[in-house]
């Protein structure tokens, strides 16, 4: 055994060898360039890619490859299978690295390709190049090459990445639709546009596509995970190592040490740290002069952050808003269309790198959308462009990976057309409902819930905010819905449509869902939990919300509950009815001038299978006349006489009561043993002469739906 351990170092010091003997190769002015029948560059160059792939290259060895391409050696072949070796295993990629490579570039003697493996390798290195002062700098030039069609995808998004407000001038947009007229709409040019009307929007006054898209496309993909897989070990390795130095700790001068030495964890999560581009600057938070701007990183009460609100300087990474409280209060006080559309195009690459191009669940992923939900949980809304992802990702999600935090996110959708939500959300989700277990069933029952809730406290009035602020809608201020003062950090432009009867269709399509589920699972007791919960909100949105309609439940969904054999769904189902009758008279007073969308008349309509339900429910639980046959339009207790001649049950009418139900005989069994004698022989039917006693002994149960029921729509059940 030690001698296999002591072998292990050898294999490892000997790769190490191999690797210095390949890149010595390429950095010996002596060796031959030749490429046939050259067996040593051959084998050098495989060494370097198999170390590079497996292990990543260190800084060191980036800098040697980087000059060896830039002397030009080499054919552009080899140099090209250089550069894809560039697989970063340090923390962090040097300026001076990055800057060489583009001054290669502009020296016009790397071909088109290689040129655009340049770029491509710049942008999947970006987050990873510890000062882009020296970039940033080289703007101008990098503009430049947007002339070339081959380059121009690659130009864009870098210059995207980089833009700041100095840097949209009016020659610039001229040139970039000068461009767009000689190339067509092309997205990348459309996403170089679209930040540059965001910071300069009087130089840019053509209109932009409303719809979001993926302005740039992900062309490397094995590239890239090649990179974001060396990241990844190399965070878990540093976060082994603090954990080991934390269960054994070094002497005091280590600790002193590594106190003093940079935190290489900070820069490998995948969450960056609140650094702004004036953290050099030494400004006093006590200092009153508005000119002087406070960094960020400075601001550690929210007290300091009232103090100084007016004259923070914003991280240079909008995704550090995710991981900073303060900074997430500052975003939404004043939300920015720049600092939106920089967050949105930060996590959108993000989501897709992390979760959408991977096959398995990660520690990174989890906490990206763990603390994405928070942030959105914190503004009260949906991110847009987290929309397109969930869109993308639901047609290949296998249900399993990340489910609470995809659910969660699903709960922030907004508002749109019942044609669309189905065919980019409930159509996945359908697939993977029916063909899942009960547990996930409920899972997607309470994530629609949670839907139609956000749909109708947050994004209904968003809606009517929105058209009403863009002068589509001239009569929404008359409405019922409190339009004013509704801030949003996405704003976007929406078309006008009719978004409460978004909210009926989906009703409706959950109903039948829930149907389906509660057959296939034999009325399963928390699929009928789940079930409630949906329609007791539904029961409340017209009085809770003040929405313009009445979606009451199918009959399957009421005789489910009406005759289960679990006492918690009849109980919910009186409070569920009685919500609906206020619900009903609240939308007869419902002023004339309120907009429907014609749905008032469809709501009332409703009021006549309502009274069927209430009819039903009365005589079987209370009236004692559930199989009488004295209303014809009772829907549940309709039995021809041959039918019950056969069944032959006696007091059959009482089969549903309140004392013989099936779902509340334990509990009659419970008040009989307490309220009688001792020794003394009990049947529910001796609960008749106790009956109001009964009901507040099921109250004091937590069955109180029953009672609220009874005395709302039964006279004598109020009187004693």
């Amino acid at each position: 055994m030690a001698a296999a351990g002591a072998k292990r170092p050898n294999r490892d010091q000997n790769k190490r060898d191999k690797l210095t003997e390949a890149i010595g190769y390429f950095t010996n002015e002596n060796s031959s360039t030749k490429v046939r029948n050259n067996l040593t560059l051959t084998l050098a160059l495989e060494v370097v890619e198999h170390w590079s792939k497996d292990e990543g290259l260190t800084g060191e060895h980036i800098a040697q490859l980087v000059g060896v391409m830039t002397k030009s050696r080499f054919p552009e072949s080899i140099n090209a299978r250089l550069l894809r070796c560039l697989v970063p295993s340090a923390a962090a990629v040097s300026d001076k690295i990055v800057t060489s490579l583009f001054s290669w570039l502009c020296t016009n003697k790397p071909s088109l390709n290689t040129q655009s493996l340049i770029l491509r390798w710049i942008i999947l290195v970006y987050d990873l190049i510890n000062d882009r002062t020296g970039l940033h700098s080289l703007y101008h030039m990098i503009f430049h090459f947007v002339e070339n069609e081959t380059l121009c995808p690659h130009v864009c998004h870098l210059l995207y990445l980089l833009t700041a407000k100095e840097n949209v001038t009016l020659s610039r947009v001229r040139q970039l639709l000068k461009l767009q007229q000689k190339m067509g709409m092309q997205p990348f040019i459309i996403g170089l546009l679209s930040i540059y009307k965001l910071y300069r929007p009087d130089l840019v006054s053509i209109a932009l596509p409303r719809t979001r898209r993926v302005y740039f496309k992900q062309t490397e993909t094995q590239w890239g995970a090649s990179i974001r897989r060396m990241q990844e070990a190399r965070r878990k390795a540093t976060t082994d190592q603090d954990a080991f130095q934390d269960r054994h700790p070094a002497s005091w001068d280590a600790k002193q040490t590594a106190l003093t030495q940079p935190s290489k964890r900070r820069r490998l999560e995948i969450i960056p740290e609140v650094q702004t581009t004036a953290s050099w600057v030494n400004t006093s938070l006590t200092s009153h002069d508005s000119n002087c701007l406070v960094p960020m990183e400075q601001i550690k009460t929210f007290k300091e952050l009232l103090q100084n609100m007016h004259r923070i300087q914003l991280p240079s990474q909008i995704g550090s808003v995710l991981r900073n409280p303060l900074l997430q209060h500052v975003v939404s006080c004043s939300p920015d269309p720049v600092l939106a559309a920089r967050f949105s195009y930060w996590i959108q690459s993000v989501l897709f790198e992390e979760i959408m191009n991977t096959d398995k669940e990660t520690d990174t992923g989890e906490q990206l959308l763990k603390l994405l939900i928070n942030f959105t949980d914190f503004l009260q809304e949906g991110v847009p462009v987290c929309e397109n992802f969930l869109i993308k990702y639901l047609h290949v999600w296998n249900g399993r990976h990340y489910r609470q935090y995809i659910l969660k996110l699903i709960t922030r959708f907004r508002l749109y057309p019942f044609s669309n939500l189905n065919d980019v959300l409930l159509e996945p989700l359908r697939k993977l409902f029916f063909c899942s277990s009960v547990y996930f069933k409920c899972q997607v029952l309470v994530c629609f819930k949670e839907l139609l809730y956000n749909f109708a406290a947050v994004e209904w009035p968003r809606y009517l905010n929105t058209l009403h602020c863009q002068g589509q809608e001239a009569n929404i201020a008359e409405t019922t819905v409190n339009v004013q003062n509704f801030h949003s950090m996405f704003v976007e432009e929406v078309e006008e449509f009719c978004a409460p009867q978004t909210m009926i269709d989906f009703i409706h399509y959950v109903d039948k869902m829930c149907l389906v589920a509660l057959w296939r699972h034999k009325d399963h007791c928390l699929l009928m939990q789940c079930a409630s919960n949906f329609f007791e909100l539904v029961s409340e949105l017209t009085l809770r919300h003040h929405l313009p309609f009445v979606a009451i439940p199918s009959a399957g969904i009421i005789y489910r509950s009406l005759f289960s054999d679990n006492a918690v769904p009849v109980s919910r189902l009186g409070n569920m009815i009685v919500n609906y009758r206020n619900a009903f008279n609240g939308l007869k007073g419902l002023p004339e001038s309120t907009d429907t969308c014609g749905l008032e008349r469809q709501g009332l309509e409703h009021i006549a299978a309502f009274n069927i339900f209430i009819l039903d429910a009365s005589d079987g639980l209370w009236r004692y006349k559930a199989f009488d046959g004295h209303s014809t339009q009772s829907s549940a207790f309709k039995l021809d006489g041959a039918t019950m001649q056969q069944l032959a049950i006696p007091r059959i009418n009482e089969s549903f009561s309140i004392h013989q139900h099936q779902a509340f005989l334990f509990f009659a069994y419970k008040f009989l043993k307490k309220t009688q004698p001792e020794g003394k022989k009990v049947h529910p039917s001796q609960i008749k002469m106790f009956r109001h006693e009964y009901l507040d002994f099921l109250t004091s149960k937590g069955l109180g739906g029953v009672k609220e029921f009874l005395t709302t729509f039964i006279r004598s059940a109020s009187t004693r």
